[in-house]
């Protein structure tokens, strides 16, 4: 599988994911919708917050590898990302590797998906893959040693000759 396969599909199971958020937006407003501090509350929350409740890290503190890194931390060997939706960045619909049809977090200011062949301004919303805390561990001298001889000793077998 090369890259732009993996990445589209990684994109394809995160927007499969946004639609469930959608839904469990549209389920807490609608149970919620008598109080109206609670209601405004869960209306402006991005998508990417009700992303974090479907994957159950609602309490866990979220960084990038490179955010982890310069706090002294790194990720550990075999851990994948949270995917979520990063900062939108503004693309051409007729430069971008898809359709609107093909790929619909395509969308212009409106929110509309373009019609092809026009070469309106749209936001692309690129894919962010974030860390939790139990996917990582602290760089320090004696505590990753630790680590290293630990995860050595778990993955290989002694023996004794």
């Amino acid at each position: 599988m090369n890259a732009q396969n993996e990445r589209n599909e990684k994109r394809e199971k995160l927007f499969n994911t946004s639609l469930k958020a959608r839904e469990l937006r549209e389920r807490l407003l609608n149970e919620n919708c008598d109080n109206e501090r609670i209601c405004l509350f869960l209306a402006t929350r991005p998508l990417n917050y009700y992303i974090r409740i479907i994957y159950g890290l609602q309490d866990d503190r979220l960084l990038s590898f490179q955010e982890w890194k310069n706090e002294g931390y790194t990720v550990r060997k075999g851990e994948h990302g949270h995917a979520f939706w990063g900062q939108p960045r503004n693309a051409k619909q007729a430069a971008a590797p898809f359709s609107a049809d093909e790929n619909p977090m395509m969308v212009n200011a409106s929110g509309d998906t373009a019609a092809d062949g026009e070469a309106e301004k749209y936001k692309f919303y690129p894919l962010c893959f974030l860390f939790d805390e139990k996917q990582v561990y602290r760089r320090d001298a004696d505590a990753a040693d630790g680590e290293v001889k630990k995860q050595k000793s778990e993955n290989y077998e002694c023996v004794e000759m």
